[in-house]
């Protein structure tokens, strides 16, 4: 099967069928989405290898061949997308653990909060004396 197939049916509706290997369903639902103002769209699995999504124009007057292609590239754009947030996931967690952490998590010596063993106050970050 390709990869991407596009067709215009005689009633003007473009059938665009997309490999489930190399698109995620989601990353066509939110490339769907984006383009509801110019298509009615319709999204169905006819089996697991592929997405076929049928985009209807609203009007006659839109550039609707453009629109298709505009389309296409937003599916991609969406599925790197995932791909990038998966692929940062642990960084993305651990950036949020630190902004919403009472001590560093990168830097538990530098950790204002706690007091010195001695009572002291803390140290500064450079070393100097408060």
């Amino acid at each position: 099967m390709m990869d991407v197939a596009t067709s215009r049916r005689d009633d003007g509706d473009f059938v665009i069928t997309l490999g489930s290997g190399v698109y995620r369903c989601s990353a066509v639902k939110k490339a769907a989405y984006k383009f509801t103002h110019i298509f009615h769209i319709v999204i169905n699995h006819p089996d697991p290898s592929a997405t076929v999504v049928t985009l209807r124009p609203k009007s006659a007057s839109a550039d609707a061949e453009a629109a298709v292609g505009d389309f296409l590239n937003e599916v991609l754009d969406q599925d790197l997308r995932e791909c990038i947030a998966e692929e940062t996931n642990s960084i993305r967690d651990l950036i949020l653990a630190q902004a919403f952490s009472q001590v560093s998590v990168f830097h538990p010596e530098l950790d204002r909060t706690a007091a010195p063993p001695d009572g002291d106050e803390p140290a500064r970050p450079d070393g100097s004396e408060p």
